[in-house]
């Protein structure tokens, strides 16, 4: 049961690799600018950009957003119950039936 997941895990990411190869060889000609009007004041890039960079920058950007809204989530919740928290932190580290049912 274990190798068949292996094999599902490993077949996905071989597909978004794939697929990604294939994105960033269709798009790498493609250069775009960055436009930001704001109505009282706009700004516009002075080169070009390549498409698969400003999609690798977006998919950058949305996990640190992401990555930060977890830690202050996180924060929030072990400042109002450390004890709470840490006991429920212990349990589950302690509990060998979390990762048999994965």
């Amino acid at each position: 049961m274990k190798k068949a997941k292996l094999y599902v895990f490993g077949g996905l990411a071989l597909l978004v690799v794939v697929l990604g190869t294939l994105f960033y060889l269709q798009n790498e000609a493609t250069q775009v600018y960055l436009f930001l009007d704001l109505g009282v004041a706009a700004w516009k890039t002075d080169t070009p950009l390549p498409l698969p960079l400003l999609l690798l920058m977006s998919f950058a950007a949305g996990l640190g957003v992401m990555g930060l809204y977890t830690v202050i989530l996180l924060m929030r919740r072990s400042r109002r119950s450390p004890d709470t928290t840490r006991k429920a932190m212990q349990d589950f580290a302690s509990d060998d039936q979390v990762f048999d049912d994965f």
